[in-house]
């Protein structure tokens, strides 16, 4: 199985290794808290998954993202909601991404981080 993965494997531990550059979080853009967000598209590129982490304990509040297209955004999941015994802080499950570009996307979403929780939201391209 390792065989399958050394293509990605052995080229990050080289870098690392050979020439130094320290972990990959650090060579990733943006700030500590920017890294911590992810935005995965379906093969068609017409919906997507935006995850975000809190690893604080402190909320965030106006955490701003980026994403490729405007509309709603809906909440899949918030590990904070009262179902899972959170605090039920959050986004009141859905937000609206404006046309305000960011980190290289055309639009962006506002979040509210709550503390020690994971965000899924779902977008799709025109709706």
């Amino acid at each position: 199985m390792l065989d399958k993965h050394e293509k990605i494997v052995l080229p990050l531990s080289h870098d690392k290794v050979v020439h130094g550059k320290g972990p990959l979080l650090r060579q990733m853009p943006g700030d500590d808290w920017r890294k911590f967000a992810n935005l995965r598209l379906d093969r068609s590129g017409r919906e997507g998954v935006l995850v975000a982490v809190n690893f604080t304990p402190v909320q965030r509040e106006g955490y701003r993202v980026g994403v490729p297209w405007g509309g709603v955004w809906r909440e899949l999941l918030n590990t904070d909601a009262g179902e899972y015994w959170g605090s039920g802080k959050g986004n009141a499950g859905e937000v609206t991404a404006s046309d305000e570009p960011f980190s290289g996307r055309p639009h962006s979403v506002s979040l509210t981080l709550p503390p020690l929780s994971v965000l899924y939201l779902k977008g799709t391209a025109g709706g």
